[in-house]
């Protein structure tokens, strides 16, 4: 059961509304977007898989991502190179998932004082006790960078979490694709 997560790693609960995940990104104000027009991978094999992971993704997920990235990236008018040192910017991202736990605490009622209520006086005081329940899942995190090649420093930062869970390989492949527009909807920043 547990390897079917792997392949799934970016793979994310869908909520009662909204996208199966949240998207966030910052950015460097003082870099000029409009300049850009040529990216690269930041190396050969661009996704990292931070120390720490609790599970290994399939080595197919990584040319997923970079198709996916680069057709986006296309899409906003952007020409991928293979040399690196003569573009504007070049991509790299991470994948990675942590186990986590939530924990709930809630007052729970666990009756009333009842003696006098048939004779008209109405409930006594209610009682409560606390509830407590635990909730353990695994959170996935595809993270995009971006690095500035003049000024050598990272300029750009996209990423979508949320909770993995087993999906067939077409919604897998959806959900990808979809947390990839997202997280590039905010770039270049306006």
């Amino acid at each position: 059961m547990k390897t079917a997560l792997i392949p799934c790693i970016l793979l994310f609960l869908a909520g009662c509304a909204g996208a199966p995940f949240t998207t966030t990104s910052d950015f460097d104000r003082e870099i000029n977007y409009s300049a850009y027009q040529t990216y690269a991978w930041v190396s050969e094999n661009p996704m990292v898989i931070p120390e720490g992971s609790t599970t290994q993704p399939s080595p197919l997920l990584e040319r997923r991502i970079m198709d996916m990235i680069e057709s986006q990236l296309q899409a906003k008018g952007f020409a991928i190179q293979e040399d690196a040192g003569s573009v504007d910017f070049v991509v790299g991202f991470t994948v990675g998932t942590r186990e986590q736990l939530s924990v709930y605490s809630y007052p729970t009622p666990v009756g009333f004082n009842t003696w006098n209520y048939p004779y008209g006086w109405g409930p006594g005081p209610m009682f409560y006790t606390e509830t407590t329940r635990t909730t353990q899942y695994t959170e996935g995190t595809l993270a995009i960078d971006i690095f500035d090649v003049e000024k050598l420093r990272p300029v750009w930062h996209g990423k979508a979490q949320g909770v993995v869970r087993e999906r067939s390989q077409d919604e897998q492949r959806a959900i990808l694709a979809q947390a990839i527009e997202e997280i590039l909807a905010t770039f270049p920043p306006l």
